[in-house]
């Protein structure tokens, strides 16, 4: 079964030690050090999502990072931007969940997602054990509570993805092999868990060829949504693809299709980051 690891409560930034870059299996590589015979690694293996936010134990605001990590991921606190401090157990109590990637502030509440399994069989980057959205009021002190029910009721919904908060609603996008993507949103008052309002399914009619949003972004009154599969536009996994991403406007036409349908042809295959810059919509795909 899940159980907690425990972790120092304080973590560094330290600059990268001397070491060795050793291949490994199915192609990745890491850097590691020998120390008294035995091999060490960093714990971490990157951050997934930042979000700075001042709750009540916050003297000023914070910057909290989601990170992967095989041990079970974390949420670290930073009040300066080099020394850190995880804010929960490793995967908040249940170890598979690889890592935390929806990180989002709104109306004085903090919400997070998991994303990711690690399990005895092997790892998936992106689909959590649970599709689930926690929040809380003040982070510092780890105090989650759902702020869904599970999967949003649906069990084909295989994960949390994406979180923003745009139009005075908290929106979350879901990973669904099964169906292709969903859109929920909340306006979040009251207690959680809240009242969450579908606003699209089945992949935005693209079923799972639309498997999940990967990242969303309120720009002039609307709300724009990126998707994507998982495997670089083909997922072995679930026999999904290859096909390429969309990026759509709920209640709006699409506005932008980035594949020509071309038999052999796709154009990007992850939309993975939609921001506002300089009055601009701005996005960044593979």
């Amino acid at each position: 079964g899940a159980h907690a690891t425990a972790v120092p409560r304080s973590v560094a930034a330290p600059a990268c030690p001397a070491g060795s870059i050793q291949h490994r299996p199915r192609g990745g590589i890491r850097r590691s050090q020998a120390a008294a015979g035995v091999e060490s690694f960093g714990r971490e293996m990157g951050v997934r999502s930042m979000r700075v936010f001042q709750g009540p134990s916050d003297a000023a605001p914070c910057l909290y990072a989601g990170t992967l990590s095989i041990r079970g991921g974390l949420i670290l606190r930073s009040e300066d931007g080099r020394n850190f401090e995880p804010v929960i157990d490793p995967g908040m109590g249940d170890d598979r969940i690889m890592s935390f990637r929806g990180l989002v502030a709104h109306e004085g509440l903090f919400f997070a997602s998991p994303a990711g399994t690690i399990s005895a069989t092997g790892i998936d980057r992106n689909l959590a054990p649970s599709a689930i959205v926690h929040v809380s009021r003040d982070p510092a002190k780890g105090s989650f509570v759902p702020a869904c029910a599970p999967s949003f009721g649906d069990p084909t919904n295989r994960g949390v993805f994406a979180l923003v908060s745009a139009n005075g609603r908290v929106h979350a996008g879901t990973g669904n092999p099964a169906r292709g993507f969903q859109l929920w949103s909340t306006d979040a008052t009251g207690e959680p868990p809240f009242v969450w309002r579908r606003d699209l399914t089945d992949g935005a009619w693209r079923y799972n060829h639309n498997m999940s949003v990967v990242d969303m972004c309120g720009f002039g009154g609307s709300l724009y949504v990126g998707t994507g599969v998982a495997g670089f536009g083909y997922d072995v996994d679930n026999d999904i693809g290859p096909c390429a991403a969309e990026l759509i406007a709920p209640e709006a036409q699409v506005v932008a299709i980035y594949s020509g349908f071309e038999a052999g042809t796709i154009d990007s295959v992850s939309l993975l980051r939609l921001e506002e810059h300089l009055g601009q919509l701005t996005s960044r795909d593979l």
